[in-house]
């Protein structure tokens, strides 16, 4: 979608539900005849090509003709909400996004596109029954119209777009030459060799068993609190995003804030106690148990947390190098000008971090030295940086 062509209108009149599409019954206008009877406070306009007649009735339903162009925008923007009570398999359904894009609610069915298009009760709602859409109709005012179509863009703009397709591509093109064999990976480095034993092998046992002590789970909170406080990671700023949390350790700054956050991810190599792992499965935090310098998705991310961790990884530039490709907004706190050891395998400095986030805006930097461990003061790097092509708009107030 050309995102310019969908303007969003941040203070909509409320009363008014619409339908944008073709007039039939696999789309649902029964049930958009339903809603009408039972909400009479509420305005219904189905608009769109087809005949109306065996859908109207109600009072408060209307039709109109068909509309193009900058039209679309203004009739799907200055709604309470989009309702498309498909009853078929959706193979995609353009004005969910459509929508999206104006920042206005989707009330649908909870299948086909729609369980990709639409997140379920941030940027609209997936309904089962005649009560859902009852009760999403009353809620949809409730949701933040702003993220709505920050996600849309995000998601579904040219720019997000065009990489897709060209991963997609890419992979066609390996059929040519070697085809199945092609040592290529949309996922990272083909390893075809590896050293058993090795250092950092040898420092994931020991991190694991540092953080399975019980008495190391107060200190590490001290810890968390303080990374969350210089990375302004709040409640309010995480409401409703979509967060990879690289080199979360057991008890993640998501699992603090997973009643705040959407969709998000906890990544991280080791994998530890059943314990902690139902945790995150309890609260909805997907985990990723893999090397970060490896991880390649295809979720959007709105941000990337990264606390304490670059020290710890096998290579410091490429999982910079892939935070930097997961989501347009990075906060990240190190230590810096630490000596290695069997745990700390990198030095990681200041210079190193500003580097490779030149082209980037930093919306927060702070540094000093802090008392971590009692016996010596550390030194200490923190920032939020902002990819300058997204002009802050993933980046909260």
């Amino acid at each position: 979608f050309d995102v310019d062509a969908w303007d969003i209108e941040p203070a909509p009149p409320m009363d008014t539900v619409v339908y944008l599409g073709r007039i039939c019954d696999i789309k649902g206008l029964h049930t958009i005849r339903e809603c009408a009877w039972l909400r009479p406070d509420l305005h219904f306009v189905i608009c769109g090509q087809g005949d109306p007649k065996p859908y109207l009735g109600a009072p408060n339903l209307e039709y109109r003709p068909p509309i193009s162009g900058r039209e679309r925008s203004a009739y799907l923007g200055r709604a309470r909400a989009c309702i498309m009570p498909t009853n078929f398999t959706e193979p995609f359904g353009g004005v969910a996004v459509e929508a999206q894009l104006c920042g206005t609610p989707v009330l649908s069915t909870s299948f086909g596109a729609f369980t990709e298009t639409i997140e379920d009760r941030v940027t609209g709602f997936r309904c089962h029954t005649l009560g859902d859409f009852m009760a999403a109709l009353d809620l949809a005012p409730t949701l933040d119209r702003s993220y709505i179509r920050e996600r849309a863009v995000s998601l579904y703009g040219f720019d997000a777009i065009a990489p897709r397709y060209d991963r997609v591509f890419r992979q066609i093109a390996d059929l040519k030459g070697k085809g199945w064999y092609t040592l290529r990976s949309t996922f990272g480095p083909a390893v075809t060799t590896a050293t058993v034993g090795s250092a950092w092998t040898r420092a994931q046992v020991e991190e694991r068993t540092y953080h399975m002590r019980v008495d190391t789970r107060a200190h590490e909170a001290k810890k968390r609190a303080m990374f969350a406080q210089m990375l302004d990671i709040t409640p309010a700023s995480a409401k409703g995003r979509r967060v990879l949390d690289v080199g979360a350790g057991p008890e993640s700054l998501l699992l603090d804030l997973h009643e705040a956050v959407g969709k998000s991810v906890a990544l991280d190599p080791i994998r530890f106690g059943d314990e902690d792992e139902r945790r995150y499965e309890q609260h909805g935090v997907g985990r990723s148990i893999m090397a970060a310098e490896h991880y390649v998705s295809d979720a959007e991310f709105d941000e990337v947390w990264c606390y304490n961790c670059l020290q710890h990884v096998q290579q410091p530039e490429a999982v910079l190098a892939m935070m930097k490709s997961a989501a347009p907004m990075v906060r990240i706190f190190e230590w810096c000008n630490i000596p290695t050891d069997t745990m700390h395998l990198h030095v990681i400095t200041r210079p190193m971090i500003e580097a490779a986030f030149l082209g980037w805006t930093c919306k927060r930097m702070l540094s000093g030295t802090w008392n971590e461990n009692g016996r010596r003061n550390d030194e200490f790097f923190a920032a939020i940086y902002v990819r300058k092509d997204d002009h802050g708009t993933h980046a909260p107030s």
